[in-house]
């Protein structure tokens, strides 16, 4: 067993309650080999997690010791703290015992007993889960994934140690989404549809289609032609650019792409295929980040309403405003940004509270 991923994922339990997601689990295993020290890497982790981290900011809006205390008895024992463990952890900050960084890994490391018993299966079964995930689905993240793991993780028990997958929501089609979704935020500008996801990953499993064989139906579908019909070369450089990596063209980019579609070398329907297959630097990592997002997006709609609307009126305008306020900073835009840009919320996660 990884000494440095059980140590992890015991701090991903203690400060989100959760499973660590891939590409945390990667940046942080990394930042292990430049700080050899685990108690460093656990302080850096901490310092991280609460002055830079959104979801352990939602997650523990209250920042007083006796909040902090309780929110890490939760994730890591599934109770609250008793008087007297309260009282110890609370007097142990007082008196400067215990670091305000370290405190999620010191009562982490200090459990004995049933607390013990408890934070082992859920350590197990969160190092179990994360070392299942396909490197195909690395990308398994996001605000409502996050919520469903946290769920399934809190059932975990010494007398129940394995975690309930079917709570997780990870659809047949998990293999093929990140490459899915980059072809709908590619060449519809918006998250993938529910139905139209399975439809094509069922595809891709009976092998009717290769992804290149998938990308060329997007590129000729009815809704890409539509988007850009009328357009020409320089007008559809220009909407592409935009769409893809929220910015108007650079002179050299523009007139290489534009030179491109006139001299007949690329087709006019191809030409956002080809943009962000060749994207480079922060328009490469914002083209990643908006896959993250539709990803996020689409695992949200569960209803049989928001699934039968996703790709008509109100709910598509708001799928596409929804993608266009990713950053490269920033790939999941919050509830406070999405209110209010059309005039319906569709997304369950994004309803204002």
């Amino acid at each position: 067993m990884n000494f440095v991923h059980t140590n992890l994922e015991t701090l991903y339990i203690a400060y989100f309650g959760r499973p660590a997601d891939k590409p945390g689990l990667v940046y942080w295993e990394q930042e292990a080999e430049t700080h050899a020290s685990i108690p460093r890497l656990a302080t850096n982790f901490a310092e991280a997690a609460m002055a830079q981290s959104a979801e352990y900011q939602a997650l523990v809006p209250d920042q007083s010791p006796e909040q902090r205390i309780t929110a890490f008895y939760q994730n890591l024992f599934g109770h609250a703290p008793d008087a007297a463990g309260l009282a110890y952890w609370t007097g142990a900050l007082a008196r400067g015992d215990v670091q305000g960084a370290n405190l999620g890994s010191a009562i982490a490391y200090g459990a004995s007993g049933a607390d013990a018993a408890t934070l082992h299966a859920k350590v197990t079964a969160a190092l179990t889960f994360t070392n299942s995930l396909p490197a195909d689905i690395i990308w398994y993240s996001g605000d409502n994934i996050n919520a469903k793991l946290r769920t399934a993780l809190a059932k975990v028990t010494a007398d129940h140690p394995d975690l309930p997958t079917a709570d997780l929501g990870l659809p047949p089609h998990a293999g093929h989404e990140a490459d899915l979704q980059q072809l709908y935020v590619t060449y519809l500008d918006r998250p993938a549809d529910p139905g139209g996801l399975a439809f094509w990953s069922k595809a891709l499993d009976a092998g009717a289609y290769t992804l290149s064989g998938v990308a060329a139906e997007f590129a000729h579908s009815a809704e890409h032609v539509k988007n850009i019909a009328g357009l020409d070369a320089a007008h559809l450089v220009s909407a592409a650019y935009q769409d893809l990596f929220h910015r108007a063209p650079d002179a050299d980019g523009f007139s290489y792409w534009v030179h491109a579609v006139e001299s007949g070398q690329l087709a006019q329907d191809h030409v956002a295929g080809a943009m962000a297959e060749g994207a480079r630097g922060d328009d490469a990592l914002l083209l990643h980040n908006k896959v993250l997002a539709a990803i996020d997006y689409t695992g949200g709609l569960v209803t049989p309403a928001e699934v039968e609307s996703a790709t008509t009126g109100p709910a598509l305008a708001y799928a596409k405003s929804y993608l266009d306020m990713v950053t490269v900073s920033e790939p999941y835009p919050s509830s406070n940004q999405a209110v209010g840009l059309v005039g319906v919320h569709p997304h369950p996660a994004l309803q204002p509270g």
